[in-house]
């Protein structure tokens, strides 16, 4: 298969014009009221900011789709209910007719990264390999490894998707927000002159490279993200380092900016600056507009938010606190791993986060079906009989051994389930060791397996369950048999439902939750704030606005 390599010299100016704004705009700011007010809204996520690659163990752990959902946006938009909206700025997705396993894709001709390089097939397809060599780029991309194969000419446009027998109806799952990366930028930092020719070759040493800079590249402590180009509405201008600054904040915070190479409709925000930690007391400070806080013991309560002028939304989600099990060591076996899952008591599990966090939560036992939906609904007998416990049966099999349980360190929520679980899984002799683990362990390929034994994260069932074609939009009783199967295997065990919280201030508007990964974040190009109104362009003074008319 031939490479090309197309010219960078437009991307090196682009890079260039940005980079002379960011300073202008610096030093120009003078006082740091000024400086504040010019990194527009501020909106603050939960979880830390730690990587922008949404396909890697880390970024499932950190919820990094809710940062990378309009930095780099995927083939399909999550919605709210479920929906999975086409994205044809990016890409057409079109079945075969002939064939529902083979999908072709046609990229936007003006798709491209904010360097000015297109956006080609060659990024899909080292998400591809991304997900087949889990022992190299320490990523969990789900469903993405039914892929049979990807068709792509170096630098094309266009390519062709060709799935394991049946799983094609689920295309519209794959290729989602932050899991298409630069593979240009990659290649570069891996020393890698083409990554069509490595995946096609099975260049081993190539592709461990690859591997290494597909998680680097987009660690926020490894590599200034201001440097890395992205596809969507949105760039990262620059990264701010919090860990010094008010006690409630996490890690980095990131000022995203509007990228010049963004073809589609004009976001209604000049900057955003994203922050991690779930701090409700900065939206009580009135120094954030818009909050997910999904752990939200402290800071503030419902009464002094709302009578600060805030709306508060509070919920269960969609989405389902869980474990993934390894299928090594005291996990090689379905037999063990029913074994575990027999010994968990999820009503001692909701009381641990509940007791954590003060929000009240549901359990949940089916891994297909989402909380709330029409399809948990009509199967809750399944359900009961799929999460019983039965403390003698685990005994029998578990007895006197250990299993390991970590988590992304820093997670409230899922501490106290971890030590909920050691507790319940006490009495049928199973010591659980919760073991935090920070972010360079979550980068490692193999923690599954070599450090921990499960690893307790929040996840929608999309792009999930690789072993079955059924999906949340599936017949109900095509779900019902799914979900015994995977029951039956055991390869995860849901828990509980993802506790959601969500803080607005008055003068924003357009703030819509998801409730899939990448939560309120999904259309944040649509929003708006009276207090940080955009700029005018020159083509726009006597233009009327229409923003709203496409998506």
């Amino acid at each position: 298969m031939r490479t090309s390599r197309r010219s960078t010299a437009r991307g090196v100016l682009v890079a260039t014009v940005a980079t002379a704004t960011t300073v202008s705009l610096a030093a120009c700011s003078g006082s740091g009221d000024d400086i504040h007010a010019d990194e527009g809204l501020t909106y603050v996520l939960d979880e830390q900011l730690l990587t922008t690659n949404a396909g890697s163990t880390l970024g499932v752990a950190a919820d990094a789709a809710k940062l990378s959902a309009r930095i780099y946006p995927g083939a399909y938009l999550p919605g709210p209910g479920g929906r999975l909206l086409p994205n044809s700025d990016l890409v057409t997705v079109t079945p075969d007719p002939e064939n529902p396993d083979v999908v072709d894709y046609a990229l936007a001709e003006d798709a491209n990264y904010s360097d000015g390089s297109p956006v080609v097939c060659d990024d899909f397809l080292l998400t591809s390999a991304a997900a087949d060599r889990t022992d190299l780029f320490a990523s969990d991309l789900g469903l993405t490894s039914r892929i049979s194969s990807l068709d792509c000419a170096p630098g094309a446009k266009e390519f062709r998707v060709v799935f394991d027998r049946g799983f094609g109806q689920r295309y519209r799952e794959i290729f989602g927000a932050g899991e298409v990366l630069p593979s240009h930028t990659i290649a570069e930092h891996a020393g890698v002159d083409s990554v069509v020719d490595a995946v096609d070759t099975g260049d081993e040493a190539a592709l461990t490279a690859l591997g290494e800079a597909w998680t680097s590249t987009f660690d926020l402590s490894a590599t200034d993200p201001g440097t890395v180009p992205t596809s969507g509405p949105f760039l990262i201008e620059s990264l701010r380092d919090d860990a010094d600054g008010d006690e409630g904040d996490r890690g980095p915070s990131l000022v995203l900016a509007r990228n010049p190479e963004w073809h589609g409709d004009r976001p209604g925000l000049d900057r955003i600056t994203v922050r991690g930690g779930g701090d409700l007391t900065r939206a009580l400070d009135g120094t954030a507009e818009v909050t997910d806080a999904a752990v939200i013991a402290g800071g503030a309560t419902d009464p002094e938010l709302t009578g600060a002028g805030l709306a508060v939304v509070r919920d269960n989600g969609v989405r389902t606190d869980g474990l993934t099990l390894s299928h090594e060591g005291i996990f090689a076996t379905a037999d063990n791993r029913r074994a575990f899952a027999s010994c968990i008591d999820r009503a001692a599990v909701v009381d641990a986060v509940s007791g954590a966090t003060g929000a009240i939560v549901e359990p949940h036992a089916l891994r297909i079906a989402t909380a709330g939906s029409p399809a948990a609904g009509a199967l809750e007998d399944l359900a009961g009989r799929l999460g019983a416990r039965n403390v003698q049966s685990s005994k029998d099999v578990l007895d006197s051994t250990t299993v390991r349980v970590g988590y992304l360190e820093g997670q409230t929520r899922h501490e106290a389930i971890a030590e909920s679980l050691a507790g319940s899984c006490a009495e049928a002799g199973v010591t659980v060791e919760t073991v935090p683990l920070d972010a360079a362990a979550m980068q490692t390929p193999g923690v599954l397996g070599t450090e921990v034994d499960a690893l307790l994260d929040t996840r929608t069932p999309y792009n999930r369950n690789p072993e079955v074609t059924a999906s949340p939009v599936s017949r109900v009783r095509t779900i019902s048999q799914a979900e015994s199967r995977l029951a039956d295997d055991a390869s995860t065990i849901p828990l509980v439902v993802e506790p959601r919280l969500v803080v607005t201030a008055s003068s924003v508007s357009g703030v819509s939750d998801s409730g899939l990964e990448p939560g309120l974040s999904w259309n944040m190009d649509r929003w708006a704030s009276t207090d940080h109104p955009r700029s005018a362009e020159p083509d726009e003074t006597d233009a009327p606005d229409n923003t709203e008319e496409n998506q």
